[in-house]
């Protein structure tokens, strides 16, 4: 199941990241650009067992969490 964990955590922040983005919040979109290196599901990182992985879990779902509560910049519609 890690791999399919990895892929879903990477994949969820490449989509945060092109969000951030598309949206001029650049620190944003480099955090999430290094959790998708982090959790890349081709080249593993780390493995899901031992205690400092799951500290590593716990710190990467900070940047998640900050994303769903960051106010949201409307962009204007080209006129």
């Amino acid at each position: 199941y890690d791999v399919i964990a990895r892929f879903v955590v990477a994949a969820g922040a490449i989509a945060v990241m092109f969000h951030a983005i598309d949206g001029g919040r650049y620190a944003l979109a480099a955090v999430f650009a290094a959790v998708a290196l982090l959790y890349n599901p081709v080249v593993p990182a780390f493995s899901f067992s031992g205690d400092w992985p799951r500290a590593l879990v716990l710190a990467s779902a900070v940047p998640f969490v900050a994303s769903l509560t960051a106010p949201t910049v409307r962009k204007e519609p080209n006129a």
